[in-house]
């Protein structure tokens, strides 16, 4: 009688538990950009090697997706898979009801896992984002799919076509974003800023790029949507006017480099060409325009130390003293 009781016991307390774990619906928002601006197709942009370019096509795979929340807990939601297409202000991501509170950091991959990446899209309705697509999303049964395919043009008269269809199970790279959120009347949604800019980083695209394939401009694109393209943070691409340094003209050119963007160390380190910028305006500013820190430049490299996580822009004066020049850095936790 003593151990039914016990077992009764237990089994009421792990009733109680559970009750008290409060479900949320849960949703990832992937909200699609272009630098500071709301994603448009035709709309004209920079990369962040300031050249010119305006997007026509832009879709990606995410697959794999874990939440970390309430204090280290991992959450996957297997098979999820979505085709984000960037063809409205934002993509749902619906990951059903489960018990999170508050989220600490989404990761997810870039295409679609091996195991599912080489079959047959005729399995699938056409309403799955495995199924068939038109444009297709599916290079064939031995690549798989196309883990992202971005067309444009770009060029100071944006007369040269660009495409560039990345895919290969060696490149299917996992990214993790450090986001805050918390539930609230019964829903959580996780918002991600999504920065197509930044997917062209280093991409040489004013000639013209024609890459299908899973190497040289495809690997490039991929690595970018794993270190550059999501944040949590909105992206800027200008210091407000009204800000307290009252700029109102940033123009981002070769004068000076960011050694490592992002850091994750809190330390941003910035090279200078002496012959461009004047070694006496160096300074460090938040999104919001607020001065963080100034300096002189003693030699042509300068490190500020011990920033919090965020936006900042590292900005100098011309040596001519008529522009700025400026560049944005993200520092993680």
């Amino acid at each position: 009688m003593k151990t039914k009781t016990i077992s009764l016991l237990v089994l009421l307390i792990g009733l109680i538990v559970n009750t008290g774990q409060a479900q949320n619906d849960v949703e990832i928002e992937i909200i699609h950009k272009l630098n500071g601006a709301d994603f448009e197709f035709g709309e004209e942009a920079s990369t962040p090697e300031a050249i010119a370019f305006e997007l026509e096509r832009m879709e990606y795979y995410i697959s794999e997706i874990s939440i970390e929340h309430d204090g280290g807990t991992v959450t996957e939601f297997e098979d999820v898979w979505v085709l984000v297409q960037a063809d409205a202000s934002s993509t749902i991501i619906d990951l059903g009801n489960d018990s999170i509170e508050s989220v600490e950091s989404v990761t997810f991959s870039i295409g679609v896992d091996s195991a599912h990446n080489h079959l047959d899209p005729t399995i699938y309705s056409t309403s799955h984002p495995l199924g068939p697509k038109s444009p297709s999303m599916h290079w064939g049964w031995t690549a798989g799919y196309r883990f992202v395919a971005m067309e444009g043009d770009a060029g100071d008269d944006l007369n040269q076509t660009f495409e560039i269809h990345a895919l290969g199970d060696q490149n299917y790279f996992e990214t993790t974003t450090d986001v805050t959120a918390a539930a609230s009347g019964g829903s959580i949604s996780i918002p991600i800023y999504a920065n197509y800019a930044e997917a062209l980083r280093g991409i040489d695209v004013e000639d013209g790029v024609i890459t299908h394939g899973d190497f040289a401009e495809a690997i490039d694109l991929l690595e970018n949507f794993q270190e550059f393209v999501f944040s949590s943070v909105e992206p800027v691409d200008s210091v407000p006017e009204d800000s307290t340094t009252s700029i109102s003209k940033l123009q981002i050119q070769d004068a000076l480099f960011v050694d490592r963007n992002p850091s994750v160390n809190g330390t941003v380190t910035v090279s200078f060409d002496l012959n461009l910028v004047d070694s006496k305006s160096i300074c460090l500013i938040d999104i919001t325009g607020k001065k963080i820190e100034s300096s002189e430049l003693s030699r042509d490299r300068i490190s500020f130390n011990g920033l919090q996580a965020g936006v900042y822009v590292v900005y100098a004066t011309a040596i001519n003293g008529e522009s700025i020049t400026a560049q944005k850095v993200v520092v993680l936790e």
